[in-house]
């Protein structure tokens, strides 16, 4: 059975600096879904670009997830917009098999980390981050 869902990013705070040569950030989030058998990405939204913050706030953005099942997991990618290529801040991802969040969504804080889940542009092509190990909060 599939359910349809909408996600909104609401907020990151306290991000680490991404890009050494400036005091602040330009974070987007891209937020991803993917199928939870084989992994494959099977949607993606972005988020507008908060500029020059390391507290960002979004409005809701109501994405809307046309059917996912149970086993869908929520990937949430926070990147630091750069001229040249964006700098990966940190992933975070939420199975929708926890709890009652496929049956009754929910709102969550989120430790992001590591780069697990390949993010793919509208043309199926993988994005091109570049990456460093960070930790941070987002909340969805």
């Amino acid at each position: 059975m599939r359910r349809p869902m909408i996600v909104n990013v609401l907020e990151a705070r306290d991000m680490p600096i991404a890009n050494k040569d400036h005091a602040s950030a330009d974070p987007y989030v891209i937020v991803t879904v993917h199928d939870g058998y084989h992994r494959d990405q099977v949607l993606r939204y972005d988020t507008e670009t908060q500029y020059e913050t390391l507290d960002a706030e979004w409005e809701p953005q109501n994405f809307l997830v046309p059917g996912v099942n149970g086993n869908a997991v929520l990937v949430f990618t926070v990147v630091d917009e750069e001229d040249v290529r964006d700098q990966f801040i940190g992933q975070a991802s939420l199975s929708l098999s926890r709890g009652d969040l496929w049956k009754n969504g929910g709102s969550f804080d989120i430790n992001l980390g590591d780069h697990k889940y390949m993010i793919k542009d509208n043309k199926a092509q993988e994005s091109d981050m570049a990456y460093a190990k960070v930790g941070l909060t987002v909340r969805e």
